[in-house]
């Protein structure tokens, strides 16, 4: 166990160096004005106090031990008016009204103001290019319907924090973890990633809003790489990502689920290589959270994409947003909840987003269908307000994420009765079995990006299966190798037959609903909190993945 003791709290300092600083400088760029160029209309400065330690570990020696501090500015400056802007265009190779700015770590109001001018001035011509671009882009087409940016209520709070990084402590902890539990000759790769993350958030606008708000959550993965005899490469992993980190030191939980996935490789060993697979699947708790994870968020982020200028035959493309109120995403009866707001206790929780708005709690889901959408201040056909859900990782443009969210099934059935009738609908397929799938490669942790053009095969839609095994009637399993799945998307949410006991809290690591959430590595991205039933899906497809390379120098000697 793990002790943090409180007596080494860090403070932070106050904001106020910072809203000073803000306010002077918003308060002089609004004056901005270029010739025949409009002025500023609204302008936000979002900064970030960031204090993060990472350890790295391999096969039982400490790689990696690095603390580091870093202040940052997002400076979102826009021009025109609310009603028709810079914003939501998106223009290549040219400047935007988004800078980001690296600022001085200490309370200076001067050195903090001096670096704010320079990402002001910046911001403000970037702006005015951008509102050009996008101005010669509408000449001759009729202006958009509604405005580009969405009121939002003025708000003043400042929420008090104290820093608890104590990596420190934890070191031996990691390091230990990471020396494989049996013979060290079995893997060829043993490694142990974490870090610990602290943020303080202060956001200042040109309507009046200044909020000051923490967030803190910790991040381990654990990846085991291993070779068969015969060539084969297995591995598999496991992450977490929770608030506190002594929920994971004072956890016999997490050691014995580490051993739980090296005994899984090691059984690989004499697994067979499944044939290619079509029929019913279960996804067990951490997979339908990771499934859910995967399809959900596009169907249910309003954030519409950005417009784009016109085509070569002088067409306004107008885009079309993947998420729609009257979908059916579910079967009868299933509801999904984003329960931001009152589930204090979770990771995803927060209080305010990026923009500084009071986040609430939201019914996506009725009955299967979608009934409401999550919102940022980005402006939408039939919604008028934000729901406090903008938020971005590398500063890019906000999106309406999901914070904690919440699949529940019209009925919950036990996970033996879930089993028989997947065998049943196994039967009807000609298999002995059912395939289960216990853990799907995170998002953030998946290093395969597939492309389709015209005529390619479906893509895989989910990430690897990189633990699955046989479910034979007779209760007995045998664990197969990897599997891909193929040409998987939110239409399978509506095949599920029947769901078995609901998971506890999962916390994770997301981006914004897009491509760029695939391979967007170990601590990228802003933390959630999932939680979803065990499921059983009637019909996917799965291929088997091999790599044979045979192995040439044998493992180095032990003690």
């Amino acid at each position: 166990m793990i002790t943090f003791t409180l007596g080494s709290l860090l403070a932070y300092g106050t904001p106020d160096a910072f809203f000073e600083a803000s306010k002077a400088e918003i308060e002089r760029a609004m004056t901005l004005e270029l010739p025949n160029q409009p002025k500023p209309h609204w302008i936000q400065i979002h900064g970030i106090d960031e204090r993060r330690h990472t350890i790295i570990a391999q096969m039982g020696a400490i790689q990696i031990n690095a603390p580091r501090h870093v202040r940052i500015a997002r400076v979102d400056l826009r021009v025109g008016t609310p009603q028709l802007d810079n914003t939501n265009f998106q223009t290549f190779g040219s400047q935007d009204g988004l800078t980001i700015k690296r600022l001085p770590t200490s309370d200076n109001v001067l050195a903090l103001r001096r670096e704010l001018w320079l990402a002001l001035d910046s911001a403000y011509k970037g702006a005015t290019e951008q509102y050009s671009l996008k101005l010669a882009a509408l000449e001759g087409h009729p202006p958009p319907e509604g405005p580009d940016l969405l009121a939002a209520p003025v708000v003043t709070d400042i929420i008090p924090f104290e820093s608890l990084i104590q990596a420190e402590a934890i070191q031996a902890w990691i390091q230990n973890l990471s020396a494989p539990y049996r013979n060290p000759g079995l893997f060829e790769e043993f490694n142990v990633a974490f870090r610990q993350v602290e943020k303080q958030h202060t956001i200042v606008s040109s309507e009046g809003t200044m909020v000051h708000f923490p967030e803190r959550y910790s991040v381990l993965v654990v990846e085991a790489v291993r070779r068969s005899e015969d060539g084969e490469k297995h591995s598999s992993l496991r992450s977490w990502v929770v608030q506190d980190p002594t929920s994971l030191t004072e956890q016999a939980e997490t050691t014995q689920a580490v051993n739980r996935f090296t005994d899984w490789l090691i059984d690989l060993e004499k697994a067979p290589q499944e044939p290619d697979y079509l029929g019913p699947v279960i996804f067990e708790e951490s997979a339908s959270a990771e499934l859910f994870r995967q399809l959900l968020p596009p169907e249910i982020s309003g954030t519409p994409p950005e417009s784009e200028a016109p085509d070569g035959f002088g067409a306004l493309p107008k885009p079309i947003a993947s998420s729609r109120v009257g979908r059916r995403l579910l079967p009868l009866g299933w509801s999904v909840q984003d329960l931001t707001q009152s589930e204090t206790g979770q990771v995803g929780h927060y209080q305010y987003d990026y923009e500084g708005i009071p986040v609430r709690d939201v019914t996506l889901v009725e009955d299967g269908v979608v009934r409401d959408l999550l919102m940022t201040r980005v402006p939408r056909e039939g919604f008028k307000e934000s729901t406090g859900h903008g938020r971005s990782s590398n500063f890019r443009r906000h999106v309406a994420r999901p914070g904690v969210i919440e699949i529940r099934p019209n009925k919950h059935t036990s996970n033996r009765r879930l089993r028989k009738i997947a065998i049943r609908m196994a039967k009807q397929t000609g298999k002995e079995y059912v395939l289960v799938v216990k853990q799907l490669t995170p998002l953030p942790l998946e290093n395969e990006f597939e492309i389709a053009f015209s005529g390619d095969g479906p893509l895989a839609g989910l990430t690897q299966a990189n633990e699955i095994y046989r479910l034979y009637a007779d209760g007995h399993t045998e664990p197969v190798h990897s599997m891909k799945f193929i040409g998987v998307d939110r239409r399978v949410m509506r095949d599920i037959i029947a769901a078995g006991q609901q998971s506890e809290w999962i916390g994770m690591l997301d981006e914004d609903p897009s491509a760029g959430r695939h391979g967007m590595g170990a601590f990228t991205g802003t933390p959630v909190s999932w939680s979803a039933p065990t499921i059983l899906i009637g019909e996917l497809e799965l291929h088997t993945q091999s790599s044979h390379e045979q192995k040439i120098i044998p493992p180095p000697l032990t003690d």
